[in-house]
């Protein structure tokens, strides 16, 4: 899913640059500029769910 989503990124990347007209390269850097952010936010998720669920069975 992971995988999944940086190359959606990627392609949509190259389809805007290829809309406005732009050389790839910015293209490309904003790309996994926001497919690094994805991924952290995704890992925050998890994390938060895992410290939920540590403190539910801290409190049972």
């Amino acid at each position: 899913m992971l995988d999944l989503s940086i190359h959606s990124y990627f392609l949509f990347s190259l389809f805007a640059s290829f809309l406005l007209g732009l050389p790839r390269p910015p293209g490309l850097v904003l790309t996994f500029g926001i497919a690094k952010m994805n991924i952290q936010t995704q890992q925050s998720v998890v994390y938060k769910k895992r410290l939920i669920k540590s403190n539910i069975s801290i409190l049972q």
